[in-house]
Formats: structure tokens, sequence, C-alpha cells
């Protein structure tokens, strides 16, 4: 964060949290929860970026060391469907792009289409499973499966930031620590520690995009209390809950130990990782 950034943040908290300079009342937000209804469609695009060092490791001594940056970008788009009986929800995923390149430090950049891109899923949730099939109503291989239902692990489930904010008015200057299972799947990409760290925001003002009206929640200048190392910002819709844009950025650090018994070796992974989202709700006419 630039220093002209950091000072920007710092006035604007202090501003709001001192009852706004020159007697003006405090700018108030009301949120508005709204599910996904049959017709709807979200559009989102996403990139990962991320800059990684992995060492592997056995009895204390470095076997290897991989140093690379990878970029994941994505557009996927999910129509929600009339539910099935005994479906609690029904969509269809289509993965218009999907590509992993990757540039390692010395040798040439790899790119390739990851196994979902350009395919079309029908997904629907059945008490606590994912039925997954592809366009022709099979089966489809154990590693799209496992690509998918991550996407759509909460279908069929409220979402989090929904029932959180639903109802609550919020103040300009105003700190917030985001659902505990929300912040617990977003910082466990970069630590698995991190997942039980609290993630506050505080709410900056609003912002249009695309055309709707959003809540700008910005994590926490260091020198403010942030606990957290993550920093970027959520654009929420007001009318919704739903996020519109996320971007986030920060450290990744994690370790784990692999190999049969006798022959363990540890791999740790440092580096950097920057997540940015931009979500386009399209309401059924």
């Amino acid at each position: 964060m630039s220093r002209l950034v950091y000072l920007t943040l710092l006035v604007a908290i202090y501003s709001a949290a001192s009852g706004l300079a020159f007697g003006d009342p405090p700018q108030e937000y009301r949120f508005t929860y709204r599910p996904l209804a049959v017709g709807d469609q979200v559009h989102e695009t996403v990139r990962y970026t991320i800059d990684m060092k992995t060492i592997r490791s056995q009895a204390g001594e470095v076997i290897d060391v991989n140093d690379q940056m990878a970029v994941r970008d994505e557009q996927a788009v999910v129509v929600r469907l009339q539910a099935g009986p005994g479906e609690t929800a029904r969509v269809r995923l289509t993965y218009e792009q999907s590509q992993q390149t990757t540039q390692p430090r010395v040798g040439a950049v790899q790119a390739s289409d990851r196994p979902v891109a350009g395919k079309t899923y029908i997904v629907a949730r059945k008490g606590d499973e994912l039925a997954i099939a592809d366009e022709q109503g099979q089966a489809p291989p154990d590693e799209e499966r496992e690509i998918v239902s991550r996407t759509l692990d909460n279908l069929g489930k409220p979402h989090p930031l929904g029932v959180f904010f639903n109802g609550r008015t919020m103040t300009v200057g105003q700190r917030v620590e985001l659902p505990a299972d929300y912040a617990a799947k977003l910082l466990s990409a970069w630590d698995p520690a991190l997942a039980s760290e609290p993630l506050e925001v505080i709410l900056m003002g609003t912002e249009r995009v695309d055309g709707q009206l959003c809540a700008l929640l910005h994590t926490l200048p260091a020198a403010a209390g942030r606990r957290s190392p993550i920093d970027g910002k959520f654009l929420v819709e007001l009318a919704t809950c739903r996020p519109a844009v996320v971007e986030l950025r920060g450290p990744v650090n994690s370790t784990e130990r692999r190999g049969a018994t006798g022959v363990e070796f540890d791999i740790r992974r440092k580096g950097k990782l920057q997540v940015a989202a931009h979500v386009v709700h399209t309401r059924a006419k």
C-alpha cells in the first residue's frame, strides 16, 4: 500500500469515527439480502496470481527448490434452474474460460486449459450431497467433479454474507468482523493457520458497480489494529448482499509432511497470493 493511499485511509477512518467533519451526520446504509431466484444469472470473472517458492526437504536437508509464478484465469456463468423433487437447488454451470499459466524463474511460460474449460454441468443439491452431471446427464471424471464441487460448494445454502448483512445498517467508518465461516474459507487459501483468525473490515462509503449501489468495505490499515495480514476490499451490493468485487492480497505460508513412515519429507510453500473477482448478477425478466 502506497503512503498516499495509507494516509487517505487513516484520514477517512478518523473523520468517520469522530462524528464527521463540519458537523455532517454520519452516512448510513442498509443491507437487504436477496437469494438467487429461478432464471437469475451470475457471471464471475476471477484471476488468481501466486508468486510461490516451494522447498522440499528431508531430515532438515533441502532436496529441491521450485520458484515460479502461476496465474489462473476463469470465467464462469451460473444460471439458477427450477429444482427437482428432493432438491433444494439446481443450476447450470458453464466454464467459458479456465486456464492455468505458469512462469518458472528459468524456463518458458506454460499455458494450458483446465479440464472444465468450455464445458457445462448441471448441478443440484440433494441433502448434504451435490449431484453433478455433464450436458448429456453423465457423471464427469473425478478431476472435473472436484473442480465443480469447489466452485459450487455453497449451492442450496444461504450465502454467509447475505445472512450476516441482511437488515443490518452501517455507518461510514464502522468496523465489522466478517462471518467466521466465510473468513475461514478465504483465509485458508493463504495459510491454514489463518483460518481461525477474524477478518475485520471498515465501511469506507459506496460505489456503483454495473449500475448497482455497493458498500465499499476495506480491510483495516495495519496501524488501525489489523490482525490479519490480508489486505484488500469487498464491494457488496446493498440490495442483495452479494459480493460484486473482491480484491485481496497477502502472504502464503504453509508446511506439510508427506511420504511413508521412515521416508517422510517436508514441503514448505512461501510467497504471495492475489485474488481479483468481478461478479455480475442479472435478474430473470
